[in-house]
């Protein structure tokens, strides 16, 4: 094969094409061939050549176009287009390279595969002439990937020795994609050599030159870079390229070459920070992804998407809180995005979560901030319940009564947030914002007292006290047939003191006329709470004799013998319902409030309770004394009722830490601190703080494992529900 212009063709070559052959025969069939790997041969002229190509090829007409797209396909109405090909050996060569290109090479069996790559190199070059041309850019592109990705600076050169031979093998009209990622914008062919300059740079970098002053000087010694200053703009080309490269196979090596570019003052353009960032969020590394976030000269398309993919990310791998720099960055970044256009539905349930993990990581304010671009309107309720206590929880209020009086009058959500708002305003204090969600409130159309309100409109009563304003009007609104109205109307009227008017319900519910209805209405739950509210109601009047009183009666509750004709004693004995641990935690709180308890009595209680079933750490049972006492006579009748409650199998079940020893131990601590004995209290502060730690970790990990199941599909679970003690 004598070339006398510059170009290659087959001329005596016989190269046999067996369809489906594998790459390793191909190989093997190419280098009995070539026993030489000079590229550069000289012969015979290119028009003698050319028509020895095209008498060759006679029977099979190449009819191709000068397109130069992925497939690379004849035209459909090609009816020889099997026979075809399995004679074309750019074709086939152009089909080997594709599936060495797809095939994962480790990085360890690396060197074997250089041979075989320079041997498939040595095939083309023989074969390449102008009848060929139209698979030089696709042939000559996966060449330069593959020999970047085997680190084989030798072929690089010899394929930029080529290029520059042959600058026409591709017409400058035709755009390629550049070979380091298939997402890069086109470029011409005028840059071919450039993607054969980041390949070159890759493999030194790979040798541990991660500087750029080191790299440019290795391309200089090859003769592929220039000797004087290169512009700024082409070198932060350049090496936005190479990093771009790095960042799909070792993210830490492209971290180091963006150090190294800040050091020497390169400013990169904004799709090596992109890809810096989808690396590093692919890596878990979010804080890495966050920090290269917040330089902000990402383009805007792009920043859109390493948000998504964040928040994605964020969601998915159930992350609960951040850091005050991580979410800082984060909440900003989503802010620029949502201001700018809407979210799109597969992605609002991510969106939800991460508003959701703001609001926990301490900046409300943002969270807030994002809800409110993002037309409030199309939230669900169950996210925008979990954020307003989230919100309520961190004292913000008026954000979270912000979003309240956001939403439309018809939303059923409203209500409940307006609730929310109202009992944790009026727990802080803020009877003006108090006052406000109750005017909302009562001023729905919808809105009837239910027997989880008790709570609600007792505070506003407090909040609305000013000596004219009477329950009774409240009350009339209640349905008096329904017991669970009897709950709230005692509540209220007790709260309001009028204590006298509360049992009068109460006894005209429990007539002995009425006993068969009300047998049929009154279910456990409801009689247990109506025995909690006239325990609490009775026992606020601070009375010793009250209180010794319903002690006893309740000590009495589970023996076979005369009650005394209380309230409470007649609902335990018509409905044969055992207290609950709201109820011992009322009595308990009750007893230590007495004067002539002592702390060490308090001690003894508590080391009792320890011993039956009350957790100290980690929420786990131990049957373990804190105080190493035992209890004495004068403790007994109250230690008689803790171990018959107890002793019931279905009330320990029903313990809850958040909801049951959280509130009793703080009443230990308190009782404790009063009596003057400091040592035990601190005992106690100590096992609380566990205790409510381990709480919200709980908290936390179930919240996380809803969500997370929740994104396994639609119907799968709900996004955010109510969280349980």
């Amino acid at each position: 094969m004598l070339l006398t212009n510059g170009s290659f063709v087959i001329s005596a070559f016989a190269f046999k094409v067996v369809e489906n052959t594998s790459p390793p025969a191909i190989i093997a069939n190419a280098s009995n061939h070539h026993a030489s790997r000079s590229s550069f041969r000289t012969g015979a002229s290119r028009d003698a050549l050319q028509r020895q190509a095209e008498e060759r090829f006679e029977a099979q007409p190449v009819i191709m176009s000068r397109n130069t797209s992925a497939d690379l396909d004849v035209s459909k109405n090609n009816a020889r287009k099997p026979q075809y090909f399995a004679q074309n050996p750019a074709h086939v060569l152009l089909k080997d390279l594709r599936q060495l290109d797809t095939t994962k090479v480790p990085t360890s069996e690396t060197p074997t595969h250089r041979p075989h790559l320079e041997t498939l190199w040595d095939r083309w070059t023989s074969l390449y002439s102008d009848i060929w041309s139209t698979y030089a850019l696709p042939i000559v592109t996966l060449f330069v990937r593959l020999a970047g990705k085997m680190l084989n600076p030798i072929l690089l050169g010899t394929i930029a020795h080529f290029v520059k031979t042959y600058p026409d093998i591709v017409p400058t009209t035709d755009r390629i994609l550049h070979p380091a990622t298939s997402e890069a914008p086109p470029i011409d062919i005028a840059e071919v050599k450039e993607g054969i300059l980041v390949q070159w740079a890759v493999a030194e970098s790979s040798l541990g030159t991660t500087s750029w002053g080191g790299i440019v000087q290795a391309l200089r010694g090859a003769g592929l870079a220039p000797s004087g200053r290169i512009e700024e703009g082409r070198m932060a080309s350049f090496a936005s390229y190479v990093i771009e490269e790095w960042a799909k196979r070792k993210p830490e090596i492209a971290s180091e070459l963006y150090s190294s570019a800040q050091r020497e003052g390169i400013r990169l353009p904004g799709r090596a920070l992109f890809a810096l960032c989808q690396a590093a969020i692919d890596d878990g590394q979010y804080d890495r992804a966050l920090e290269i976030l917040g330089q902000g000269t990402i383009e805007p398309n792009q920043h859109r998407l390493v948000v998504e993919r964040m928040v994605t990310a964020v969601s998915q791998r159930g992350i609960v809180s951040l850091n005050g720099a991580m979410a800082s960055v984060l909440g900003e970044s989503m802010l620029a995005v949502s201001s700018k256009e809407l979210i799109r539905p597969t992605n609002r349930r991510h969106w939800e979560w991460c508003i959701v993990v703001l609001a926990r990581s301490r900046h409300e304010r943002m969270a807030h901030r994002i809800y409110q671009s993002l037309h409030p309107q199309d939230w669900g309720g169950p996210f925008l319940r979990e954020l307003c206590t989230i919100l309520c929880h961190g004292r913000s209020f008026k954000l979270a009564g912000n979003i309240a009086s956001s939403l439309d009058q018809d939303r059923l959500v409203r209500k409940h947030l307006h609730y929310m708002v109202f009992q944790h305003a009026s727990r802080a204090g803020l009877n003006k914002l108090a006052r406000q969600s109750w005017t909302a409130l009562r001023t729905m159309k919808d809105f009837i007292p239910t027997q989880y309100d008790h709570l609600l409109l007792r505070q506003a009563l407090r909040v609305e006290r000013t000596g004219k304003v009477s329950p009774l009007p409240v009350t009339s609104r209640l349905d008096a047939s329904d017991p669970r109205t009897v709950i709230l109307g005692h509540r209220m009227l007790a709260d309001a003191g009028r204590n006298k008017l509360a049992n009068q319900q109460v006894a005209a519910l429990l007539d002995t006329e009425r006993t068969d209805e009300a047998a049929q209405q009154w279910t456990p739950s409801t009689v247990l709470c109506t025995m909690n509210n006239i325990l609490t109601s009775e026992l606020r009047t601070k009375s010793t004799q009250t209180t010794k009183d319903i002690i006893d009666i309740f000590s009495r509750l589970f023996r076979p013998q005369p009650k005394p004709p209380a309230s409470s004693d007649v609902l335990q004995a018509r409905y044969a319902v055992t207290p609950d641990p709201v109820t011992l935690n009322i009595i308990l709180g009750a007893w230590m409030g007495l004067k002539e308890v002592r702390a060490a009595e308090i001690r003894e209680l508590f080391d009792k309770l320890v011993s039956l079933s009350y957790p100290t750490s980690s929420g786990a049972f131990t049957p373990t004394s804190v105080f190493r006492t035992h209890p004495s006579a004068s403790i007994k009748p109250i230690i008689i009722l803790v171990e018959e409650v107890l002793g019931d199998h279905s009330v320990i079940t029903r313990l809850s830490t958040r909801k049951h020893v959280l509130p009793l131990y703080k009443m230990f601590m308190k009782h404790l601190y009063m009596r003057g004995d400091i040592s035990s209290a601190r005992q106690v502060t100590y096992i609380y703080k566990g205790l409510r730690n381990f709480a919200e970790l709980e908290k936390e990990k179930e919240s996380r494992e809803r969500h997370l199941k929740s994104l396994e599909g639609p119907g799968k679970g709900k996004r955010f529900t109510k969280t349980p003690s």
